[in-house]
């Protein structure tokens, strides 16, 4: 009952076309000497190029061993010249072969593979390792063993050239197309957005793109997509085709049927899908460049820019004085917190000299020693000057003096010390009339007159003072490179499109932030033919203003991408949230500093959440900053497979197409290892990159 549980289970998890896969193992020969036999086949041995092949690794083991066997591995060869779509196939559920006196239950491990050139291919032998133990004690030590697998021979030859459509590519399969646009109407001068999808068995990787040429409107390939179904043995899935059209002549327009001729190796015939006319209304409108000659060849060319605004300065948050000012915010607040903290060892709290002065005055005292050293020390800490030099009148009348009092003031306080000092250290000791309300007075009097000691709040506001007259004091100023911009957007008008390109790569060489040149330049490119400077172009110029709609939505035309892809641009700058990051630290610092000076304490909480605000924000405007950067991203120059190791003969993965950006994050050598969107990523050669980060 348990063992047919487990086979239903199996049954469950395991493709279900599996009976090709059954009717293989069930015939394959079978040496009955030995308890464990290990064979590899390849299934069909004779294909049509692109048709795909089955390598099989079988492991049958006899029932007496097969609950012994321990870290069984098998271990295919490598597959040259193959193409192989992973991940691999394990089946474990098949009858039960017996063969003599032998039992033998099979494991079957599965490689879908696709010759990609007629011609033979051997296939080297493979390997199983697996252990065995020397008794039936769970605790018995192993014994390992090794079997080598039978070299097997694949042989792949071309579809027949007999009754071959002329527009045949190497398509090999049995596929269906659909057909849509992204509009029902759009009008002269206007991309429109096209998909075709071939959706079938083969090999979908590699699909070739048909051929698309409407006579109202040009057409410029663009992405490629390839979705697998890994529900069955065969392999099967779509692969969608985007072009960019863009229409030349108003009025209702229709897409012919699209062809897409392939090869049956099943009926062992050629075929051809067809898709549905599909049609779209196209307004009058206005290109760049009308070919008012009608000469044919002559594409279509998108808007471009005509106006010069010389190079984008560097963003406010980016700049060293910027940096300094917003790390100099707290000194004040530490500056203050430093002098103002109490010793350690008095508990008590400190009670300002001038409080006790008052109290002294008010109440009086017979003994004058008291009220002397309240009025030195309530003064000297209003002058900042130490209380023992203030004790000499003269000393006194200077420090008042220095501190900008009156000369009256200044004498007063001078004669009234010498009056205390007199009466409190005299052999004779005398009194001093008055004595509480003269010193309160004179205290007032030097306290109302000298000057106020608010260094650190002063260069606060001074620093917050520089930073948005700054912001309020910053225009563009006219750039060198405006003559060379006019003669570009001259010769893309001209139809020079090589001579605009070149002329707008000129202005970024010397202007990197020249968001216009940029801009101007991906479209001059994609016009010349050169699609993946095109795209460079165009990324730059959208991480120097994310709100560049015009140039969001060619890009988003050519590399569509997922928010967290290599080559997403967040559609908002970094530039408000940092600002405002910023001013809630310096509010923050000051308002602590201002707590600090009056010595009402800094632990109060709004200053503190303003400032943990504050670095949040901060935080969210740098990530955002560092998604801007185009460092370490580059452009797929060309279609690439995506390899698992840095050489030609590695194991081949999806395909980066043209226009497609990825992050290179290693190198060897001529190799670049790079992520592209879906979570793709394998080696390709390094020419086959465009760095953004460099013109």
């Amino acid at each position: 009952m348990i063992g047919a549980l487990l086979t239903l289970l199996a049954a469950l998890v395991t493709p279900r076309d599996t009976t090709p896969i059954a009717a293989i193992v069930a015939h394959i020969p079978l040496d009955t000497a030995q308890v464990v036999v290990f064979r590899a086949v390849a299934h069909p041995d004779t294909v049509y190029v692109g048709q795909q092949a089955n390598y099989l690794l079988a492991v049958y083991a006899d029932e007496s061993v097969r609950e012994r066997l321990r870290r069984k591995t098998a271990l295919p060869p490598e597959l040259r010249g193959l193409m192989q779509y992973v991940p691999e196939a394990t089946f474990s559920v098949f009858p039960v072969r017996v063969v003599g006196r032998r039992r033998y239950e099979a494991e079957v491990k599965l490689y879908r593979v696709f010759p990609l050139a007629a011609g033979r291919y051997a296939i080297p032998p493979a390997r199983l390792e697996y252990a065995m133990p020397l008794s039936y004690s769970f605790f018995s030590r192993e014994e390992s063993y090794e079997l080598r697998g039978d070299s097997t021979v694949l042989v792949a030859i071309d579809p027949p050239a007999a009754g071959r459509p002329p527009d045949f590519a190497g398509a090999v399969g049995f596929v269906r197309v659909d057909a849509r646009f992204d509009t029902t109407a759009s009008r002269v001068g206007d991309p429109i957005h096209f998909t075709l999808r071939v959706t079938g068995t083969g090999n979908v990787r590699l699909f070739p793109r048909p051929a698309l040429a409407p006579s109202w409107a040009t057409a410029i390939p663009g992405a490629e997509r390839v979705t697998e179904f890994d529900d069955s043995v065969t392999v099967r899935g779509y692969k969608e085709f985007d072009w960019v059209l863009t229409p030349t002549a108003p009025g209702r327009q229709q897409l012919a049927a699209v062809r897409y001729p392939f090869f049956d190796p099943v009926r062992r015939a050629y075929d051809v899908a067809l898709t549905q006319p599909i049609g779209v209304t196209v307004a009058p409108g206005s290109l760049a460049v009308v070919d008012s000659a009608g000469s044919s060849g002559a594409a279509a060319a998108w808007e471009i820019r005509t106006t010069y605004r010389g190079e984008i300065p560097l963003p406010l948050y980016r700049r060293p004085w910027f940096e300094l000012a917003m790390a100099l915010m707290p000194l004040p607040a530490i500056a203050l917190a430093v002098r103002a903290r109490p010793p350690r060892k008095r508990r008590k709290r400190r009670v300002p000299p001038d409080h006790v002065l008052r109290d002294l005055a008010r109440h009086g005292h017979a003994d004058l020693r008291p009220l002397r050293r309240a009025f030195l020390d309530a003064v000297a800490e209003r002058l900042r000057a130490p209380a023992s030099a203030l004790a000499e009148p003269d000393a006194l009348r200077h420090a008042a003096r220095r501190a900008g009092t009156s000369g009256a003031t200044a004498a007063a306080a001078a004669a009234f010390m010498r009056e205390l000092n007199t009466a409190a250290f005299a052999a004779e000791r005398s009194t001093v009339s008055d004595a509480g309300d003269r010193a309160l007075a004179l205290y007032r009097a030097i306290d109302a007159e000298a000057r106020r000691w608010r260094t650190p709040v002063v260069v606060s506001v001074l620093l917050i003072g520089m930073l948005f007259a700054s912001l309020a004091a910053s225009a563009l100023e006219p750039d060198a490179d405006a003559a060379r911009f006019a003669a570009g957007v001259t010769d893309y008008a001209a139809r020079r499109y090589p001579e605009a390109a070149r002329a707008f790569g000129e202005i970024v060489h010397h202007a990197p932030r020249a968001e216009d040149a940029w801009a101007n330049l991906g479209t001059a490119a994609l016009a010349a033919g050169d699609t993946a400077r095109a795209v460079a172009a165009w990324q730059r110029a959208l991480r120097i203003d994310p709100l560049a709609a015009d140039v969001r939505e060619r890009l988003d035309m050519f590399s569509p991408a997922a928010a967290s892809a290599p080559g997403a641009v967040p559609p908002f700058p970094p530039l408000p949230i940092i600002l405002i990051a910023s001013a809630l630290w310096m509010m923050s610092w000051l308002a602590i500093a201002q707590r600090i000076r009056r010595r009402l304490g800094a632990a109060a909480p709004l200053p503190f959440t303003a400032l943990g605000a504050a670095i949040l924000l901060g935080l969210a405007g740098g990530y955002l900053d560092a998604r801007l950067s185009p460092a370490g991203l580059a452009v797929a120059r060309r279609d690439a497979p995506l390899r698992i190791l840095p050489a030609l003969g590695a194991e081949r993965g999806s395909i980066v197409h043209t226009g497609e950006t990825a992050r290179v994050i290693a190198r060897d050598g001529p190799w670049a290892r790079i992520r592209v969107d879906r979570d793709r990523d394998g080696w390709v050669p390094g020419d086959a990159l465009l760095p953004i980060d460099r013109d």
